[in-house]
């Protein structure tokens, strides 16, 4: 069961270098073991190109490689990306509707460091 969806910090693999970028659009799923991918609603959303062989797949754009993959004993595809977690927890700061929009300003600008 997927609890939400949102954009994730990542980095691709392209040429013995790693470069940072985001996906959007991901669904958090906790209960799976493996983080999946869809080729076909990236063609179709985004505009890339999908090349496959016996051995690799490579994700285009522009006719540019955004990132590779090796193909696995199950036959699926590993593509050379790493998600990239947050150093420090976010914090978030919830107000209920019967809250002014005034009392939690007053809150809020007398402290200086969190919520």
């Amino acid at each position: 069961m997927a609890y939400g969806h949102g954009t994730v910090n990542i980095e691709i693999k392209i040429s013995s270098k790693w470069e940072r970028h985001h996906l959007t659009e991901v669904w958090y799923v906790p209960d799976i073991s493996r983080n999946l991918f869809s080729i076909s609603q990236t063609l179709k959303k985004k505009g890339f190109k999908f090349q496959a062989s016996k051995e690799e797949c490579s994700l285009l754009r522009d006719d540019r490689v955004c990132t590779k993959g090796i193909r696995t004993v199950h036959g699926l595809y590993a593509l050379e990306m790493r998600v990239l977690y947050p150093e420090v927890s976010a914090e978030v700061c919830v107000a209920s509707a019967d809250q002014s929009l005034q009392l939690w300003h007053e809150r809020l600008s007398s402290k200086q460091d969190s919520c």
